[in-house]
């Protein structure tokens, strides 16, 4: 846990780097600036990836993040990883972050995709190349499967303060103990929440309804609706279960990370997600600054503004 809190500061360091918005809007920048760093300067979206051990989390994240498909043996999630012991055994120990990022509508990648290698050096690479080219920015924080690391998953959603979590649950093993756990945390921490069901080219076709019988009903015993995106006229009402107010439904998206079974729908999705947010972040805070403005600017007690004291004024004595 001590080495997993200490690789999430060092992580949360590099993107507080990324994410200097709110220092310098307070200094009297536009959020939509450009900082010192060459960044440019907007409100970033945080996901957290949850999930039972194997269900394919970081490969979905090397997916999304690469612009790739898996081969089959851990090629994406071979950039995600950061440890060798986790190189070797496919599984990830400590909370790992990622960036997205987005410009005029398409996704911003680092370089060539194709020819990127594993390893930290390259990630912090690519991280400041996404952060400094992107308008929009998603992070993707990836936290432990395993049981004996649900305190490191538990540090994640809380120090990390996530706007939304992404649950992801293999089709072939179907809801776990951990799924469970996850599922529970995100509904007591307020955290909105959407599923991706991975490797659905693996599961026969009962197998796969079976596992989606028991999805749905384990949202129920949650307060949730199961809502599936199936295709792209699905997105927008997806969007909007996304809400804060709108937490009695949970989008489920079913992708496989090797075919690219809809994979598509799932970028369009974050894509939307983050630019909505992220969009409405900006225009809240432009609001607040110019309300901050114009407060300084009248140093007069408010019955003075309204031409005289009222029975509502309280009265100081």
């Amino acid at each position: 846990c001590e080495q997993a809190g200490r690789q999430a500061g060092r992580m949360a360091a590099v993107a507080a780097t990324a994410t200097a918005v709110g220092d310098s809007g307070a200094a009297g920048a536009s959020p939509k600036a450009t900082s010192e760093r060459g960044f440019a300067e907007t409100k970033d979206f945080r996901i957290a990836t949850l999930g039972n051990v194997d269900s394919g989390k970081s490969t979905l994240v090397g997916c999304l993040t690469r612009g790739l498909l898996d081969d089959g043996r851990g090629k994406a999630r071979s950039y995600v990883l950061r440890h060798q012991h986790e190189q070797k055994r496919g599984q990830s120990s400590a909370v790992t972050m990622t960036l997205m990022g987005y410009k005029a509508g398409e996704q911003v990648l680092p370089g060539n995709p194709a020819d990127a290698k594993p390893g930290r050096g390259s990630h912090n690479k690519d991280f400041f190349e996404v952060a400094s080219k992107a308008t929009h920015r998603l992070q993707l924080v990836d936290l432990c499967g395993h049981q004996k690391y649900l305190k490191s998953s538990i540090y994640g959603l809380t120090a990390m303060s996530p706007d939304a979590a992404l649950v992801v649950v293999g089709a072939e093993r179907g809801i776990q103990r951990m799924t469970r756990e996850h599922v529970g945390l995100a509904c007591a921490l307020r955290i909105p929440f959407f599923i991706v069901m991975t490797k659905v080219d693996m599961a026969p076709p009962d197998v796969l309804k079976e596992s989606q019988m028991r999805l749905k009903r384990l949202l129920k015993r949650a307060g949730r609706k199961a809502f599936m995106v199936r295709e792209e006229a699905d997105l927008e009402g997806a969007i909007r279960c996304m809400e804060a107010s709108q937490t009695a439904f949970a989008p489920i998206i079913e992708v496989s990370c090797v075919t690219g079974q809809n994979m598509d729908n799932l970028r369009a999705f974050v894509r939307l997600l983050t630019t909505t947010k992220t969009e409405t972040a900006i225009s809240h805070s432009e609001e607040k600054h110019s309300d901050e403005e114009g407060g300084a600017a009248g140093d007069e007690p408010p019955s003075a503004r309204r031409g005289g004291a009222s029975e509502a004024d309280p009265v100081i004595t």
